[in-house]
């Protein structure tokens, strides 16, 4: 009965030891993490860490669809549509004048390394639009149409406290 009890208390005490994490037995594994970074909604890169390299939490930001807040900073302009008339004539033709063209605006961060618009804005019917952006370097596309009109890109820098005028213009394809 002795023999049973102790055999018993061995195969307890095994599984016991099984079943326990041998972290105070052993090494912790080192893992390393690789240099990549993860892009966040304010413009800014987190890193991986952590025991798993999981990636660092984003800053919190406030996104109340006219931007990325709180910055003070950003791009305003106007996006023009033209040649709006096939010939051009000295003096110019009143009717003939580049149209305001309401459209979509990609801003697409320099050297990200996604290649999904960092954000959008919509221009009005007069052509405006204006976003607030963290500083940085950017790439402004107007979106045309499938061939035409053919939108030019510009690329911009933000800087801090300041609001950037970039007018875009958009080419018809009309001579």
């Amino acid at each position: 009965m002795k023999k049973i009890i102790i055999l018993i208390s061995i195969a307890v005490f095994l599984i016991a030891a099984v079943l326990v994490d041998f972290k105070f037995f052993t090494q912790p594994k080192q893992v390393v993490c690789t240099e990549e970074a993860m892009l966040c909604p304010d413009g800014s890169y987190v890193s991986r860490v952590g025991p798993n390299c999981e990636f660092a939490d984003c800053p919190l930001v406030d996104n109340g669809g006219t931007g990325i807040l709180p910055f003070d900073s950003g791009v305003e302009g106007v996006v023009m549509l033209g040649p709006t008339c096939p010939a051009i004539k000295d003096p110019p033709e009143p009717d003939c004048a580049d149209k305001p063209y309401a459209t979509i605006i990609q801003v697409i961060a320099v050297g990200s390394p996604k290649s999904s618009p960092f954000a959008t804005v919509d221009s009005d019917q007069q052509g405006k639009y204006k976003i607030m952006l963290p500083p940085g370097e950017y790439a402004l596309q107007a979106v045309g149409g499938e061939v035409l009109p053919r939108c030019e890109t510009k690329n911009i820098t933000i800087e801090p406290a300041k609001i950037l005028e970039a007018n875009l213009s958009c080419d018809t394809g009309i001579r």
